[in-house]
């Protein structure tokens, strides 16, 4: 029914589940999970994996996240939820709503990945009275953020691992970066990249028109004198050391990026939070660091 531009790689808690089920249509397409025994029709725990095609359509995931919502409640009126994560491609939801069952309520920690045309979803789904315990969703949310989605057709091959010294200089960098930028977001111009940066990223002439024509539009819309963070949110948390922590965006618009490309971000949190403003789009090019925000969004159509 339709040629994927990216697959979703997840990995669960070993407890061996299985495809019970597998539905294809012309919109959504999904894979259910089951424990051994159970099944679509008898089950207690369920995980989904589900492919909304041109979902990317509703826009940002702000806007994504309200429409599934308020189709859940059009559904089920008493649905409850409650947003546990979010950054700029990706949500994680707590969702509570009846079944059919009156003695079996329904709860669920969906992710919902915003990819560049499609919107993958993956569902931890429970049924039953009791609520889980902070212990499984905290577990569960840990695996909704660890899944990424990779291009069809990019290379499997492992990256070393950066070693502990140069892993350190570069969050001391990035943490320098942070606090610089932390009452000025606009002193994040003398970071901006030019063509010849550009071009060291670029996977082609093509992408480097892209990634030119939005660097113009991303300095010519910053703010300047704009706080980057809140007053509350003291703490910086870098990420992008081991690049499956950055953003979907990246993997899937990974083919537009040289494959030795790597990017870093960072995040202001409060004390004891695990989400708060986050940026990511930071690059080295000859020990020196450029900043193009949310890069992957040059390959949005």
């Amino acid at each position: 029914l339709f040629q994927p531009t990216e697959v979703v790689e997840c990995d669960l808690d070993g407890r061996g589940w299985q495809v019970g089920l597998r539905e294809k249509s012309a919109g959504p397409s999904s894979a259910h999970f089951f424990e051994p025994g159970q099944s679509i029709s008898q089950w207690t725990e369920m995980f989904t994996i589900e492919r909304i095609l041109d979902g990317a359509q509703a826009g940002t995931i702000k806007r994504l996240i309200s429409v599934a919502m308020d189709q859940i409640k059009n559904k089920t009126p008493d649905a409850q939820y409650s947003i546990l994560h979010e950054d700029d491609s990706s949500a994680i939801v707590a969702v509570a709503y009846s079944g059919p069952d009156p003695d079996a309520k329904h709860r669920q920690m969906v992710r919902y990945m915003l990819a560049p045309k499609d919107v993958h979803r993956l569902a931890y789904s429970i049924k039953g009275q009791q609520r889980p315990s902070e212990q499984v969703v905290d577990q569960w949310v840990r695996i909704l953020l660890a899944a990424k989605l990779s291009s069809v057709g990019a290379s499997n091959t492992q990256e070393p691992p950066m070693n502990t010294d140069e892993g350190q200089q570069v969050e001391k960098a990035i943490r320098e970066i942070a606090s610089l930028l932390r009452q000025d977001l606009g002193k994040a111009s003398q970071y901006r990249p030019g063509e010849p940066q550009l071009a060291a990223i670029a996977a082609s002439d093509d992408d480097l028109a892209r990634l030119k024509a939005y660097c113009q539009q991303v300095y010519r819309e910053l703010r300047q004198g704009l706080a980057a963070a809140k007053p509350e949110q003291t703490e910086v948390v870098v990420f992008g050391l081991d690049q499956s922590e950055l953003p979907g965006g990246y993997s899937a618009q990974s083919r537009h990026f040289r494959p030795e490309t790597k990017f870093y971000g960072f995040k202001y949190i409060a004390p004891g939070e695990s989400s708060g403003m986050s940026y990511d789009g930071l690059f080295q090019i000859d020990n020196r660091w450029y900043f193009l925000p949310k890069a992957w969004r040059a390959f949005r159509d």
